[in-house]
């Protein structure tokens, strides 16, 4: 644990020395990431918060920042409205942001009740990255709970098993929802082979 600490500290020094040296106010990125330290390892939301701004502040199309304060506001400060709008200005910078279209589609479908707009983010999400396990479980999981369709639901579930094979969440979901499809007479495992879950 004390060694663990010593590099902590170590590292908040570098940081500190690395801004000193580029003038403090002209290197959004070390901002960015200092930030990304400081909410992550020392649970410093407040100092996150300054460091993304200032990151901001400097390049204001700079979306790892955008995206960090989005989802700092989102998650630690539970201020949608600011996530919302901080979710934007990283798709408008970097339109195939998943991460930024999942944060959008959360905020859409548990805090604005508006489902189109959430569909429409959890699929750009899924789009934009086809790796992102969590994007395809949510969007299986709101075509399942939310519309009602778990035909629709089954691929994106399976999408999110073939990434995390061993995630059991994920797989009970795919399970389940793969009982709920074969129950109302379809027999399409989610794989899209036609039902045999192999290439051979």
């Amino acid at each position: 644990v004390l060694k663990a600490q010593r590099r902590f500290d170590d590292a908040e020094t570098y940081y500190k020395k690395a801004l000193k040296a580029a003038g403090d106010d002209d290197n959004a990125l070390l901002h960015s990431n200092y930030g990304w330290f400081l909410e992550s390892v020392r649970s410093d939301v407040d100092g996150a918060e300054r460091q993304y701004k200032k990151a901001i502040a400097i390049d204001e199309r700079f979306a790892q920042a955008l995206f960090n304060y989005a989802r700092l506001a989102d998650l630690a400060r539970r201020d949608y409205d600011t996530a919302k709008s901080y979710y934007e200005r990283t798709v408008a910078v970097q339109p195939k942001h998943s991460n930024a279209h999942l944060g959008l589609a959360f905020i859409f479908a548990r805090h604005l009740a508006q489902p189109d707009d959430a569909e429409k983010h959890f699929a750009a999400a899924v789009d934009a990255d086809r790796t992102n396990a969590v994007a395809s479980f949510n969007y299986g999981a709101f075509l399942d709970t939310v519309r009602k369709d778990a035909a629709a639901a089954l691929p994106h579930y399976f999408a999110a098993t073939i990434v995390q094979p061993n995630n059991a969440v994920f797989t009970k979901a795919y399970l389940a929802c793969q009982k709920k499809v074969e129950a109302d007479g379809g027999g399409d495992d989610g794989s899209g082979d036609g039902g045999n879950g192999s290439d051979a």
